[in-house]
């Protein structure tokens, strides 16, 4: 998924702000995950992550740019956000340096807008009752505080976890593809208006 830089120029709001925040925070998530098993499909994500934080860091230092970031206090924290999490990892292509780097990313990538994710809610989720949420489209944070936001699928799936037992999970879109998630590892879901 390719981000665009935002033109600051324009009235962008903070909700625009929290999409890019959310993205960044939770495929760095998402890859720190999939390290333990796969360090090369980590590294990929790793890198796409990176790609869109080069295209939005070169963008904002640009001369043109600058009266309209600094002028704005939450887009030049933004702006920080983004430097930091683009420059102070490093050996960015080390597979040593990986969980080090993706931490770096969830680490520098939300400071200073605490409030973007809504993690004070608690299992908000009725197990029982899971399909009206199917076919709506929801915020989702799981246990681990991944946050999804996109269309429910509209079937459960059933599916062998590690222990051998069946799990039913569900399947969100969000970041341009189908994220399968274990019920059980729903912190929290909200249907969206």
């Amino acid at each position: 998924m390719e981000l665009e830089a935002f033109d600051f120029s324009k009235n962008i709001t903070e909700k625009e702000l929290f999409e890019h925040i959310r993205y960044y925070y939770t495929m760095s998530r998402i890859a720190t995950k999939i390290a333990e098993t796969n360090k090369r499909e980590a590294m990929e994500m790793y890198k796409e992550i990176r790609n869109n934080l080069n295209i939005e860091y070169k963008e904002y230092h640009k001369v043109k740019n600058f009266d309209f970031i600094h002028k704005n206090g939450i887009y030049s924290q933004y702006v920080d956000n983004i430097t930091n999490a683009c420059v102070k990892p490093t050996n960015v292509n080390s597979f040593e340096r990986l969980n080090s780097n993706l931490y770096d990313v969830q680490d520098y990538i939300d400071y200073g807008f605490d409030n973007f994710l809504d993690i004070s809610k608690e299992d908000n989720i009725d197990l029982n009752n899971i399909d009206k949420y199917l076919g709506k489209k929801c915020n989702l944070i799981t246990k681990d505080y991944l946050v999804y936001e996109g269309n429910v699928d509209l079937k459960l799936f059933e599916v062998i976890n590690n222990n051998k037992e069946k799990v039913e999970s569900i399947s969100i879109f969000d970041f341009n593809k189908w994220n399968k998630i274990d019920i059980n590892d729903i912190r929290a879901i909200d249907i969206l208006i």
